[in-house]
């Protein structure tokens, strides 16, 4: 399995919100339809927590065909919000060309503002040094 990929199954566990509870405990049960039809409406909300999971569920293959085209959409949503991991993962996904056309340049800027943000594992997933 993929590093990004395993960091998509452990930020699922980080979503904090209430409301994404019960979409998250119906995945963790491996009721991923219902995960993915329950998660989809507070994603299109803007909850970036909602974003990030259904992100994962796109790119893992779970209640839906593996698509990491919708999947780098809705990483890039969480990202943009400031999900830290959604902005790392996005940053993978940019450097390695994987449902987005390959932009370096754009990863790199992922994975800077990752680093900057407290995630650790950034600088390593980028091959550099935080500055």
């Amino acid at each position: 399995m993929r590093r990004w990929s395993i960091l998509a199954l452990v930020a699922l566990g980080a979503c904090d919100s209430d409301f994404i509870d019960p979409a998250y405990r119906l995945s963790g049960y491996g009721d991923y339809g219902p995960a993915l039809a329950a998660i989809r409406p507070l994603a299109e909300a803007g909850s970036s927590g909602a974003q990030f999971m259904l992100a994962s569920m796109y790119d893992l293959g779970k209640g839906t065909a593996v698509d990491p085209a919708e999947a780098a959409r809705w990483y890039r949503a969480a990202a943009e919000a400031g999900d830290r991991d959604a902005q790392l993962v996005l940053a993978t996904m940019l450097r390695d060309g994987r449902g987005v056309a390959r932009d370096p340049a754009e990863a790199s800027s992922w994975f800077d503002l990752a680093g900057r943000s407290g995630l650790a594992d950034a600088p390593f997933q980028a091959g550099r040094p935080l500055r």
